[in-house]
């Protein structure tokens, strides 16, 4: 399937949905030894600290992600953007798969995001998140990352109501998607705090 095609596909199913073939310095992550990971992630990844006191309450993210630099790396640009991160390698080590039923309040979720990976080891992210809407988990922001993005796994995506970005992203467009859920998000909203037990 063409690039092309792939981007006109997710956007008629999803605005929120990003797929192509932009640059991104996430891709050195794979390619580069200790020393050019280093020097170009010190250059890449500063990104600005928000004034904590302006936000509405600091979004959650639930992050997994089995690649421990790309985890790394993601976990400390949403952290130095402001954001409350919980990250996990692989989904038979998160609280959310590890529980029978789905333990948050009916009006309250654990999370504002859960970010996955798609090709994880025991579990892939899409068997993760099918279980999560069978438990009835009350996130309403679910996106999954990949850098093999088949049109099965795009059409499973959209059937489970899930966002994709497909690997190497332009951490902006994912910033973006992240900027609509905050400014969604209700003053008065509580999460649950149960998986932190």
């Amino acid at each position: 399937m063409s690039n092309n095609l792939e981007i006109r596909i997710l956007k008629t199913f999803n605005p929120f949905v990003w797929s192509g073939t932009m640059p991104s310095v996430m891709n050195c992550l794979e390619r580069n030894n200790a020393l050019g990971y280093e020097n170009r992630k010190v250059r890449n990844f500063k990104v600005n600290q928000r004034d904590e006191k302006s936000r509405k309450g600091k979004l959650r993210i639930i992050l997994l992600e089995d690649n421990d630099n790309m985890r790394s790396v993601l976990t400390m640009t949403l952290t130095h953007r402001g954001y409350e991160v919980f990250s996990f390698p692989k989904p038979t080590v998160c609280p959310l798969q590890l529980q029978p039923a789905c333990r948050c309040n009916h009006n309250q979720s654990c999370t504002d995001v859960i970010l996955t990976d798609l090709d994880m080891p025991e579990m892939d992210g899409l068997r993760f998140i099918g279980n999560l809407k069978k438990k009835n988990c009350k996130c309403r922001h679910i996106a999954v990352m990949s850098g093999n993005l088949t049109a099965d796994a795009m059409f499973l995506a959209v059937k489970l109501g899930c966002s994709a970005f497909e690997k190497p992203f332009d951490k902006e467009v994912l910033f973006q998607w992240l900027d609509g859920i905050e400014k969604q998000l209700h003053p008065s909203r509580e999460l649950c705090n149960w998986f932190r037990e």
